[in-house]
């Protein structure tokens, strides 16, 4: 667009057409913006709207990627506690593991001394 509008200047290097050529590469930016912010309908031009919601879309992604972190956060800690308590439970088992052995051992023991005596 800026490009049509600024033939009229082509060649000009006065500071009017300047100027002429960075509203237009300007306006041009606010209609990107516009059509970026809301896809699929008619380009705002009204310049105040089109920046409250831009600021209203990136108060929105801050707000999410906060979330987003809080979350992350949340689920590290909780991943933390898990292995914290898979390592308990691990700790456990050798444990009961270790018991288990000892009671077989005694049981194999009487089991050998009431074999012997019958």
């Amino acid at each position: 667009m800026a490009q049509i509008k600024s033939e009229s200047c082509a060649g000009s290097s006065s500071k009017a057409c300047r100027e002429k050529q960075r509203r237009d590469r300007l306006n041009d930016k606010f209609t990107e913006l516009s059509s970026i912010l809301e896809p699929g309908r008619a380009p705002k031009t009204d310049k105040v709207a089109i920046i409250s919601d831009a600021i209203r879309m990136v108060n929105q992604v801050r707000d999410e990627a906060q979330k987003l972190k809080d979350l992350n956060s949340s689920l590290q800690e909780k991943i933390k506690e898990l292995k914290d308590e898979k390592q308990k439970l691990k700790v456990e088992k050798e444990r009961i593991e270790q018991q288990l052995k000892a009671i077989k051992t005694s049981f194999d023991s009487m089991a050998q001394l009431v074999s012997g005596i019958f």
